[in-house]
């Protein structure tokens, strides 16, 4: 989670489509699918931001992505992951929230209306509230929207980190290719549902390390790091001194033309522990 001035925990949640139907009623060809742009630009002022990756299994909407709001009193922000469901009703109408999470700081409730197939964007309405017996940052926000969706993550990004901690020098130097894929699922055994997501593959080259120069992402498997959910994303690449270097972060703009690295930390190798972060801009 992400907030330009303040960060409250509990609402940290899945980022992953958790179905509780049978894998075969997903809707390859709904509408809805994809990642939406709803309130917001990124993971800054001004507030709100919701953006949410969504899919439709039988007449359920599942969605995960992010969520930020103004504190009532001012001065502050809070943000955070997001998880919601809802059901599709008989006239392509339906609510989602995350009020199954009773936990959540921010409970956050959606209305809108199934487009047309093709179409790139949907009309509805959202509030954003604070859990009735959180009192540190409280809001009460309610609009009209329209979602438009984003485009594919898909494209080569160049850009200088920085070194945050000692042992990850003045930095490194890094291109990477991302691809987005279609929205797709991982099978798990009777009687646990199966999981859906958007999957990432990436290559990255690496200039500054004194271990590695180069690395490929795999596949998500059962930890789903490769994947896009909203405007926040993860990967994992496998480096070729045997490390894995682990990247999260989200885009800043609709255009996605520039992805701000949140952090980008090493796993195991000579380097374990390096850790940085910056901006990679769009080439």
């Amino acid at each position: 989670m992400r907030s330009g001035k303040l960060l409250l925990l509990p609402l940290l949640l899945s980022s992953l489509f958790l179905a509780s139907c049978n894998q075969s009623n997903y809707q390859a060809s709904s509408p809805l699918n994809g990642n939406w742009q709803i309130a917001g630009t990124a993971f800054f002022q001004p507030y709100p931001l919701l953006t949410l990756a969504l899919v439709v299994s039988g007449n359920t909407v599942y969605g995960s992505g992010d969520v930020g709001v103004n504190c009532a009193s001012g001065g502050a922000g809070l943000g955070g992951s997001l998880s919601v469901t809802g059901q599709i009703g008989s006239d392509g109408t339906f609510v989602l929230a995350n009020s199954d999470a009773p936990a959540d700081t921010i409970q956050v409730t959606i209305q809108g209306k199934v487009p047309a197939a093709g179409s790139k964007s949907w009309a509805g309405s959202f509030t954003i509230t604070n859990l009735a017996t959180s009192n540190l940052c409280t809001f009460d926000v309610s609009s009209d929207f329209v979602a438009t969706a984003y485009p594919p993550l898909d494209g080569s990004y160049e850009g200088t980190l920085a070194g945050q901690n000692v042992g990850s020098g003045s930095g490194i130097t890094a291109a990477t290719q991302i691809t987005q894929g279609a929205v797709t699922s991982f099978s798990r055994p009777s009687p646990l549902a199966p999981i859906y997501y958007i999957p990432l593959s990436a290559f990255i080259t690496v200039s500054g390390s004194p271990c590695f120069t180069s690395g490929t992402s795999k596949p998500p498997t059962i930890d789903f790091l490769n994947s896009i959910s909203g405007n926040s994303f993860q990967l994992s690449y496998t480096m070729n001194d045997g490390s894995t270097l682990l990247v999260s972060g989200w885009f800043t703009d609709s255009s996605e033309s520039t992805l701000q690295l949140e952090v980008a930390t090493v796993i195991g190798g000579q380097c374990q522990g390096a850790s940085y972060s910056g901006t990679l801009t769009r080439q």
